[in-house]
């Protein structure tokens, strides 16, 4: 059962954050102000010095930092009570973001990547609802939203947001918008219901997101900034007058952390825009038969289950499923610069806090953040090995178990810089597939050989360029094993791992 959600975790990842290979990378490549390895120690070294910036002496937030236009906009926001009305407050701040007071600026680079998820669930429903596998996953996770909203967030602005990204909507020509699904017979457009889904994430999606990263990015928060947590709770919470919980300062390790996240965002969305998807869909279905969904009554193959040879021969069946596309060498580069914007943002972010006094009054209190340093600096050392500034392609690091002390040498870099052009090439190439059952002659039993279909031999070509220690005799089961145990490694062993197991 845990490979079978895993398996949906990988669809349903893949399906929400693929693209098509139609961004103009050139642009984005230049939109950003791309923080290097050169710049790092002058950046650490501000942070530090910033850190007297967080205290204060009053025990109270000072509500006079916060703007009259965030005033305006946080009553707004909490007092939508329709899809249409949040709508039109996210265009009206989209038009003037540049020109709104840092706090104002902040929230509404955080309302205007909600723009381009609009219907987003209904649009969906002709694309997921044929394989039972995926329609049930993903309208299971929509109700337990839904489920959980109406308990721990029963205000009307969480209902509006909630109807945003779920129901349809009227666009300006006075049509309901429209679903993704695949062309009629006469259609002009003949693009599939997958590839007018890329379409929409890849020129609006990323797009609303880079926006508020840069937005974020361009942020002087030359005082600190106040987040009204009425925001997530609505117009009836924190009635009293003590605002113990209601208000938290926001400054630069809060900016720096947010940042941080949308740089990891936008570098999933353009890492899976490298590699062709069509057909995952079909492929949900295909595996689900051998789960015993999706088939009449499960079929033959459902009572021996999922493992990785008959997976794996499922996947083989789609040529050019997860092969790179056109242009997707260039949306791995714009990949990486995400990534490695993301780790140093994130590093940043941390010496924003490291060693302050304790204090509730931020969003990020240090004192809940500094007995866990010995932990992230470790992690963080691996990380900083991959992304590191290099002249050409490759940038080899060690990583070491924290179990077993055994190490494996990674360029994860390489795997951007110079991409495989087909993913299905890291997939096991040889299985145990001796016996399906075994025999206890000394019990007189016979039960199942569970180790029947497991992998055993990977293409140690295909592994080479990112492993320079591996060859044809390697068991990439150890790699993906090292990887995990070692503090910063499941960067590299997660995705490394989907195909090992």
């Amino acid at each position: 059962m845990s490979q079978f959600l895993k398996l949906m975790s990988i669809v349903s990842l893949v399906i929400t954050v693929s693209v098509e290979a139609k961004l103009d990378t050139t642009k984005y490549k230049n939109y950003f102000s791309w923080t290097t390895s050169k710049e790092m120690p002058k950046a650490i070294k501000d942070a530090r010095k910033r850190r007297v910036s967080r205290s204060f002496a009053s025990s109270d937030v000072d509500l006079s930092l916060m703007s009259a236009e965030y005033k305006q906009m946080r009553d707004k926001v909490i007092n939508a009570s329709s899809a249409d009305e949040l709508h039109k407050m996210i265009i009206d701040v989209e038009g003037k973001m540049d020109k709104l007071p840092a706090d104002a600026k902040f929230l509404a680079s955080v309302l205007v990547t909600l723009k381009p998820f609009r219907g987003i669930v209904y649009r969906m429903i002709p694309m997921v609802e044929k394989p039972r596998i995926t329609h049930s996953f993903l309208r299971n996770q929509v109700k337990s939203m839904a489920s959980n909203m109406r308990v721990y967030l029963p205000t009307e602005h969480w209902e509006a947001g909630f109807a945003y990204i779920t129901q349809p909507y009227m666009k300006k020509n006075g049509e309901v918008v429209e679903q993704f699904t695949k062309p009629g017979m006469f259609a002009k457009d003949k693009r599939s219901a997958t590839e007018k889904f890329q379409e929409h994430i890849s020129t609006e999606v990323y797009a609303a997101i880079a926006q508020s990263a840069r937005t974020i990015q361009d942020i002087k928060f030359e005082k600190p900034i106040v987040w009204d947590n009425k925001l997530v709770f609505g117009p009836e919470s924190f009635q009293d007058e003590i605002n113990e919980n209601r208000y938290r300062y926001m400054q630069e390790g809060e900016r720096r952390l947010a940042l941080s996240s949308l740089h990891f965002g936008l570098h999933y969305i353009t890492f899976f825009s490298a590699y062709d998807i069509e057909g995952s869909l079909k492929l949900s279905k295909d595996i689900g038969k051998l789960y015993g969904v999706d088939g009449f009554l499960g079929g033959p193959d459902s009572r021996e289950g999922a493992p990785s040879y008959k997976v794996v021969k499922q996947v083989k069946k789609y040529k050019n499923l997860y092969t790179i596309r056109d242009g997707g060498a260039n949306f791995m580069d714009l990949s990486f610069r995400h990534l490695t914007e993301g780790v140093r943002q994130l590093r940043l972010a941390r010496e924003e806090v490291r060693n302050e006094a304790p204090g509730r009054l931020f969003v990020i209190n240090a004192a809940r953040v500094d007995p866990w340093d010995e932990n992230f600096e470790k992690t963080m050392a691996n990380i900083e090995c991959a992304v590191e500034d290099v002249e050409g392609s490759s940038k080899v690091c060690s990583v070491r178990s924290a179990i077993t002390s055994e190490v494996v040498k990674v360029d994860l870099r390489n795997f951007y810089m110079n991409p495989p052009s087909d993913l299905k090439s890291f997939m096991p190439i040889g299985w145990n597939t001796s016996k399906t059952k075994i025999k206890d002659k000394k019990l007189g039993v016979t039960y199942p050989n569970y180790f029947w279909g497991h992998p055993t031999k990977w293409d140690g070509s295909a592994y080479a360029p990112y492993f320079p220690e591996a060859n044809t005799n390697s068991d990439m089961r150890k790699y993906a094993r090292v990887l995990r145990q070692g503090w910063g490694g499941e960067m590299f062993g997660a995705p490394i791992a989907m195909f090992v197991e």
